[in-house]
């Protein structure tokens, strides 16, 4: 029997998170949308109770997000409902946890679903969603440089391991490339997560500036930012023809 996207909405208690109407209305046409033949072929689906209940410890770790979708793989999406990423889509792989932004809103994400470019929840490669983005409008740039900026000033009191990654992560997946200099110290963090990930943003941007502190990496740095370097560079040496 077909059901109403607005009584599973407020059946779930979605109202409590405060999304704003454009948000209701997509999360309410997708729940509608996975009652029809062609929406039921897809394996991501709106969150059921019992899914959206057995995730409500993650409200420990990620107090800000609301997960509305899953893939059956034990893998779920969200949006962010409260602070500085308020209205963007995050994954949570079981197998890779990532709490950065990857889509602008609701609706970017929920298209590419239906387009079938997004099929589950894992880590997705980089260029895939819309961050980390090469081209961003000025007033989003704006915005997403503030945010970033405050990630980056508060790793300073960051001690736990995990925490200063994603903090970091949230940071790299949004700074505009006019300020990836901020970045380079990164390199240098002693976070093994983050020496990790860092030199694959450089490559996505086809960011020059950073061959000199990559190859400082690979010859100076720890063990686990020397190979993240070195495929860096390659990458890099590869699009600008080096």
């Amino acid at each position: 029997m077909f059901r109403k996207g607005m009584d599973y909405y407020k059946e779930m208690g979605f109202d409590e998170y405060g999304f704003s109407q454009d948000d209701q209305r997509e999360i309410c046409e997708y729940y509608e949308f996975s009652q029809t033949d062609e929406g039921r072929k897809l394996l991501i689906q709106p969150i059921d109770k019992e899914n959206f209940d057995s995730m409500r410890y993650m409200k420990e770790f990620l107090p800000d997000v609301c997960f509305l979708w899953y893939d059956g793989g034990s893998n779920y999406g969200g949006a962010y409902v409260f602070g500085p990423l308020r209205g963007k889509v995050m994954f949570l792989s079981h197998d890779e946890p990532n709490y950065a932004p990857l889509f602008r809103n609701i609706s970017n994400f929920l298209e590419r679903v239906k387009k079938r470019d997004i099929k589950e929840f894992l880590t997705p490669k980089l260029g895939d969603c819309d961050y980390p983005a090469k081209n961003q409008s000025i007033e989003e740039k704006k915005q997403n440089f503030e945010t970033a900026k405050q990630f980056l000033d508060t790793l300073i009191d960051i001690d736990e391991e995990d925490a200063y990654y994603q903090t970091a992560l949230k940071a790299c997946y949004l700074i505009p490339e006019e300020h990836l200099d901020l970045l380079i110290p990164l390199l240098k963090s002693g976070n093994i997560y983050v020496e990790q990930e860092l030199p694959g943003i450089f490559a996505f941007h086809t960011y020059k500036a950073a061959v000199p502190a990559l190859r400082d990496a690979i010859e100076k740095g720890s063990i686990h930012v020397k190979e993240s370097a070195k495929r860096a560079l390659a990458k890099l040496g590869r699009t600008l023809g080096n």
